[in-house]
């Protein structure tokens, strides 16, 4: 989340070409108690189109430290696979 545009990958599309995206965005844990989930979604998503986002179907906050998100996650990736 807070490095975004810093590790978003410019050659993402090229890389996926028409596969659908599940951008998973990890540090989750690091933002405020009282974030609004979708407003950090549209951000991302809006962050991702600048940057010429593939086919993005979803985004999801996870948290590699407290799993936040990751059982989200697992479902999007089954159901897009």
């Amino acid at each position: 989340v807070f490095d975004f545009h810093g590790t978003f990958l410019p050659d993402l599309t090229d890389l996926v070409g028409r596969t659908p995206v599940v951008l998973a965005v990890n540090k989750a844990d690091l933002l405020p108690r009282d974030f609004r989930q979708e407003r950090v979604k549209h951000w991302v998503r809006a962050a991702a189109n600048e940057l010429g986002s593939p086919r993005i179907v979803d985004v999801v906050l996870v948290s590699g430290k407290t799993g936040f998100g990751v059982d989200v996650l697992e479902g999007q990736l089954r159901a897009w696979s």
